[in-house]
């Protein structure tokens, strides 16, 4: 804290080799690509009116539970078909149902980021192709 005081009112600059920075940017932006990649029924991006954003990582019987909410961020979690525990604290549950959405025992209902996605794509899609008179009616 001493070797810092003298640093007080400046500003921080990064002094690494560049190179190595970018480097592990772009590792980092390769590997949160592979959500989509994991092989469980959970894996993939969450999204929630009120918990935001939630990251599942699944494959097989395991998986891990990422959202800036959550006390202990990532919590793990054991999969059992279309429910999915986790294993501290908070201890919610949480079961994936035939509507593609995730129902949590804490009442939250996540949707699935690409989903949602999807959806928008398709809407922008058939507007395009109305006449231009019908976009006004809409």
């Amino acid at each position: 804290q001493e070797l810092l005081g003298g640093c007080a009112n400046t500003t921080l600059v990064y002094s690494g080799n560049r190179a190595n920075l970018m480097q592990s940017d772009e590792t980092a932006a390769l590997h949160a690509g592979n959500f989509s990649n994991e092989t469980g029924p959970f894996a993939g991006v969450w999204l929630s009116p009120k918990m935001g954003v939630v990251v599942i990582e699944n494959k097989g019987r395991e998986a891990r539970v990422t959202n800036s909410l959550l006390p202990l961020s990532p919590v793990p979690a054991r999969v059992t078909g279309h429910l999915l525990k986790f294993l501290k604290e908070p201890h919610y549950s949480c079961e994936l149902k035939d509507d593609g959405k995730i129902y949590i025992s804490n009442g939250e209902v996540l949707v699935n980021q690409k989903t949602e996605m999807d959806k928008t794509t398709v809407k922008k899609e058939n507007r395009k192709r109305a006449p231009p008179w019908a976009n006004w009616f809409r």
